[in-house]
């Protein structure tokens, strides 16, 4: 892309987890979240500043077991597009997480 195009661009990154299948798993507690992120799940970074640290740290912590997909979204917009006129682009490969409760 042309750098001017580079500078009116602004790009998020977004962390997404999902349980593959709700409801199958084996300890099923009601009311309470499956996991719980850590960290930062949203960062918007500047393209156009070579000189910008882009590292970014987020964590998941699982409370059931399951078949989890963790993935990551880059949404796109532009200075010129209206307010809320953005192109997400999803990885195209997304982890699958097992987990399992361990028995004492």
């Amino acid at each position: 892309m042309p750098a001017d195009v580079i500078a009116k661009c602004k790009v998020t990154l977004e962390f997404c987890c999902a349980e593959k299948q709700p409801g199958n798993s084996s300890s099923i507690n009601e009311g309470r979240m499956p996991y719980m992120w850590c960290g930062q799940l949203r960062r918007t970074i500047d393209l156009s500043d070579k000189n910008e640290d882009k590292s970014h740290l987020a964590r998941i912590a699982f409370f059931q077991s399951g078949v989890f997909v963790v993935s990551v979204c880059a949404k796109v917009s532009s200075q010129d597009a209206p307010s809320g006129i953005e192109e997400s682009w999803w990885a195209p490969h997304a982890k699958i997480v097992r987990v399992e409760e361990l028995e004492q």
